[in-house]
């Protein structure tokens, strides 16, 4: 009985992770204004985050991590702007981490003798 909990479990996850959906920036310049908020999550799945804005809009976003081995080398950030169902505007982002040798350094531009 153990043995079969786990496998369903086990299963459960695969399938789970098998069917993540990630925008990409060719997905991203391939939606149109006047795209549903449907057809959004059907193609791309759930939003990373939905803000409801001042104006009446909600703001989706998708986030793309693009790796390099074992950490993310670049973060791309798709917002779609939203109102009434449909996407009325669009705008990207980037990020890129700070640089390993800088993040616990209390003074990253102190050159060491």
């Amino acid at each position: 009985m153990a043995r079969s909990i786990v496998q369903i479990v086990a299963l459960t996850l695969l399938v789970a992770c098998g069917n993540s959906k990630v925008m990409t920036r060719q997905d991203y310049y391939t939606i149109s204004v006047g795209t549903s908020t449907q057809e959004l999550i059907n193609r791309y799945g759930t939003p990373y985050s939905i803000t409801n804005r001042k104006d009446g809009t909600q703001e989706y976003l998708y986030i793309e991590r693009i790796p390099a081995a074992e950490v993310t080398a670049e973060q791309n950030n798709y917002i779609l702007i939203v109102k009434n169902g449909q996407v009325i505007s669009k705008k990207t982002t980037y990020e890129l981490p700070p640089a390993y040798d800088e993040i616990d350094d209390e003074d990253p531009n102190d050159v060491p003798n």
